[in-house]
């Protein structure tokens, strides 16, 4: 049975020097499958996925795909066409800037790079749904206070209850991580975040 999974990029490039190189160059990290079946299950009225705007290898879609099957309509966006190569032959990416991509009438799933992830959070509000995986610790810092309240109160969070790893090898991420959700509410003066965890 061939094995159309996405390579390790610790074997796509000749070293693990080279791999860690390109991981800080761009800021992308693969992210793990049970990140996004455990969204899914703490909050399973969510919609079908449609957009992944920064699609790195395409892991998001790959595991939308296990929990829902095919899903035609999902597809993504990455701007590094060395990253977007590793993704499997079925997984449809275009190359280009998510940001600058319309998110209107999309039900959107990213992992972004923590440097620009403040304008993802922001290009949410265009979508009809967005699902982000950040830093829990990004609800905090006086410099994104003006942020949060300037944005629409989430629609959700979900709230990891253990890190999860995004290179090779053992051990765990650092930092603590979360799901933040905005949904297109059917009254603006709708102020309720549902929080959950996933285990």
């Amino acid at each position: 049975m061939s094995d159309d999974r996405a390579p390790d990029l610790d074997i796509v490039y000749e070293t693990r020097e080279t791999a860690r190189t390109v991981r800080q160059e761009h800021d992308w990290y693969r992210t793990p499958a049970w990140c996004v079946l455990g969204l899914y299950d703490a909050f399973p009225e969510l919609d079908y996925p449609t957009l992944d705007p920064a699609a790195g290898d395409g892991a998001l879609i790959t595991a939308s795909r296990q929990k829902f099957g095919h899903l035609p309509r999902l597809r993504g966006v990455e701007q590094v066409p060395e990253i977007a190569a590793l993704a499997p032959t079925d997984v449809r990416i275009s190359i280009g800037d998510g940001l600058a991509e319309s998110w209107r009438g999309e039900h959107v799933i990213l992992n972004p790079p923590f440097k620009t992830a403040q304008d993802f959070v922001i290009k949410a509000q265009e979508a009809d749904s967005a699902a982000i995986l950040l830093r829990l610790g990004f609800l905090s810092a006086q410099s994104r206070h003006d942020l949060w309240t300037r944005l629409p109160t989430p629609w959700g969070i979900a709230v990891m209850s253990r890190r999860p790893h995004f290179t090779r090898g053992g051990g765990g991420d650092r930092y603590d991580y979360m799901w933040m959700i905005w949904r297109r509410q059917p009254s603006p003066f709708i102020r309720e975040t549902r929080v959950r965890w996933i285990k």
